[in-house]
């Protein structure tokens, strides 16, 4: 039987739905939680850390961290360490930092999510990063890779700006952007024509471009880099 009025449910209740089956079935209260439960259970997110590190820092004591200060028993994730082995999520503490409890071997699974209340202004604040490192991993000794996969306070990641100074012949770029794939385009700046040059990742946060064959005039390149 088929129903093409409008039904008045006001004050009424549907009781006794079988699990739905097809596509097109009601689904009872209870198989709705289920599936969502089930759904949640392939996430692999962590506790939110209060900040995060972008470059090398020392994983001892209280400090400050992109504008942000740490005090003892707050989480931080760290991402970029020289020793990028060392990077992961630790609990400040006033001498030696110790890693999270969710840092241990059986927890840092890859594609693994990390929120992050505060950072530098708007930088860091409420994004989301992901470890993209590949199993197997064992902590402390496999290098870990942190990426920003979400970002609340901008639509795209991206950082613009020009490089010479009438001297140098190769220049580092520092971006933030804790990529080492990020995409970079060069003009010219007298007239926006786009040009190629040689570049290198220097870092999941800077790239080096040169050597060009003689000084570049100051500021007569631009850069924009996307992460």
């Amino acid at each position: 039987m088929k129903y093409f009025e409008v039904m008045d449910m006001t004050n009424g209740q549907i009781i006794n739905l079988p699990n739905a089956v097809n596509s097109g079935d009601a689904m009872p209260l209870a198989q709705v939680q289920a599936l969502i439960q089930s759904a949640l259970g392939t996430l692999d997110a962590k506790p939110t850390c209060l900040t995060v590190s972008t470059a090398n820092i020392t994983l001892s004591g209280a400090q400050t961290i992109n504008g942000v200060g740490v005090a003892a028993g707050q989480r931080v994730l760290v991402a970029g360490q020289t020793v990028s082995s060392q990077n992961g999520t630790y609990v400040v503490a006033s001498g030696a930092w110790a890693r999270a409890s969710d840092d241990s071997v059986d927890e840092m699974t890859p594609g693994a999510f990390f929120p992050v209340q505060s950072g530098t202004g708007a930088t860091y604040d409420g994004t989301l990063w992901q470890l993209t490192t590949p199993a197997p991993i064992t902590v402390g000794t496999t290098s870990l890779t942190f990426k920003m996969q979400y970002n609340p306070n901008s639509t795209v990641n991206k950082i613009s700006g020009t490089f010479g100074d009438g001297v140098s012949s190769s220049f580092t770029i520092t971006h933030n952007l804790n990529n080492s794939r990020p995409h970079v385009q060069f003009f010219l700046v007298s007239t926006g024509e786009p040009i190629t040059c040689d570049w290198t990742v220097a870092s999941v946060n800077a790239i080096t471009v040169g050597t060009f064959l003689s000084a570049v005039a100051s500021n007569a390149m631009a850069y924009e880099i996307v992460g």
